[in-house]
């Protein structure tokens, strides 16, 4: 990951339960890796506070933090730390649901948090969000 100063990082702000950015759609292949863990997966939506990564080993625990690499269509290339703030855990009894964690954005750049919100603004939501 890039050194970058204070001074060119933005902090995504907490996002409580009830979403608060409206989510679109993303297909990206996503890496994440903890202190200990290296994890491989992929995204399908994302918003400006986070992505949800499907995952179908060991999934991180509740709180971790990890280090983010996804690139967005067009080819920029988002690295940041990110934390679990959510699993869903694997569910033999139904495809629907895939097993996975959600991840809220904790340090983004300039660039990386303008190239999101501009993917963003130009995708239709996947839901309403009021």
């Amino acid at each position: 990951m890039p050194d970058t100063s204070p001074s060119d990082v933005t902090v995504a702000p907490a996002v409580p339960d009830s979403r608060t950015a409206a989510r679109v759609r993303l297909t990206a292949e996503v890496d994440l890796h903890s202190e200990s863990n290296f994890y491989g997966g992929f995204a399908f939506d994302v918003s400006t506070g986070g992505l949800f990564v499907t995952l179908f080993d060991q999934l991180p625990a509740v709180g971790t933090a990890v280090e983010l690499s996804f690139s967005l269509p067009g080819g920029a290339r988002v690295r940041c730390q990110a934390e679990v703030r959510w699993r869903r855990e694997p569910d033999v009894s139904t495809d629907d649901l895939l097993p996975g964690v959600g991840l809220r954005f904790l340090g983004l750049t300039a660039g990386d948090a303008e190239a999101i919100g501009v993917f963003v603004a130009m995708r239709e939501p996947i839901f309403y969000v009021p």
